[in-house]
């Protein structure tokens, strides 16, 4: 755990500063959208890397599949959730129960637009590639853009 700490803050630097570097090179694919972090936010870890994704620009093809086709190119990214959580069996069985002994009847509709928005369309980079070099970060933006340029409309 020491040894770990002490690469913490060289580590935290590096990918903060690849982060902003591939969010510049991303923000030219057509289609995706690196999502914009809080100006509030002095300290970033980027556990994850997130991206929008624009199924028009990649010919109406999926959020997972324009995923496997980044990671048939050297790239480690993936889908984020499948679905919301609050649409899964745990989560719904336990609100019909809750319902039920409260006596409130049919549990409440699953409104949660921007929740499954995010599901639908969300991309997630790990934070080890991150570590990577420049090199690396414009290998993945390089990637995105031969995948457009096969797909695009």
């Amino acid at each position: 755990m020491r040894v770990q700490l002490q690469r913490l803050e060289a580590q935290s630097r590096r990918r903060t500063e690849n982060a902003t570097y591939l969010s510049e090179g991303l923000s030219e694919v057509p289609g995706l959208d690196p999502v914009r972090g809080d100006e509030r936010v002095t300290v970033n870890a980027y556990h994850l890397f997130r991206l929008w994704y624009g199924p028009t620009a990649f010919g109406g093809r999926t959020a997972g599949q324009f995923a496997k086709a980044m990671v048939a190119e050297g790239v480690p990214i993936s889908p984020g959730y499948p679905a919301p959580l609050s649409q899964h069996p745990v989560v719904t069985r336990r609100v019909a129960y809750i319902s039920e002994r409260l006596g409130l009847g049919e549990s409440m509709e699953d409104a949660c637009p921007v929740c499954a928005d995010v599901c639908e369309r969300g991309l997630w980079l790990r934070q080890s590639a991150l570590l990577g070099s420049r090199e690396q970060m414009d290998d993945i933006v390089q990637a995105a853009r031969k995948v457009v340029e096969v797909w695009g409309t």
